[in-house]
């Protein structure tokens, strides 16, 4: 019985070891599958993927496409086959985003901001009708949500953000 590696035909990748059998007719050739060899696999490495090179005759460690990838542009793009092409721009981690991406960004965080604590003015306007004594300093609740609103005007927007103290 002797070992042999067996890798696809169309992409050379290692897919698993089969255990050959001696020829019953000829002693010293082994039966074995037709897309495989019986020469040393290297240790695997996180990133790459075992290859059958035929002009090395051997195995090799070579970069495993398959994945995740970021575009340029931000897009994330899947790749599932060792034979896709990944242009050279693409990248495994996200880019960076871009001012307009950090605009919308803050922008929802205000919006989410102003929606936490909208609630109190309708709050303060049934303690108004009611006569009852009123929980929220009204001057201080508009202050906070005009000082929200005006986040964008900030000098450093959107990079630097000052939010104002919450209440």
């Amino acid at each position: 019985m002797k070992i042999f590696h067996v890798f696809d035909e169309s992409t050379r990748e290692y897919l698993h070891d089969y255990e050959a059998q001696e020829s019953p007719e000829e002693p010293g050739i082994y039966i074995r599958p037709t897309c495989s060899s019986d020469k040393p696999l290297p240790d695997p490495e996180p990133g790459k993927y075992r290859a059958f090179s035929l002009e090395l005759d051997a195995f090799e460690l070579v970069e495993d496409p398959r994945g995740f990838w970021y575009t340029p542009e931000g897009e994330l793009v899947k790749v599932d086959s060792v034979l896709e092409d990944v242009p050279g721009a693409w990248s495994r981690t996200q880019p960076a985003p871009t001012v307009e991406q950090q605009a919308v960004a803050i922008r929802i965080e205000r919006d989410a901001r102003i929606s936490a604590v909208s609630w109190r003015y309708e709050r303060h306007a049934r303690e108004e009708r009611l006569g009852i004594p009123l929980t929220d300093d009204i001057a201080e609740l508009d202050e906070y949500i005009q000082d929200l609103a005006e986040v964008p005007e900030q000098s450093g927007f959107p990079q630097n953000v000052e939010w104002p103290d919450s209440i």
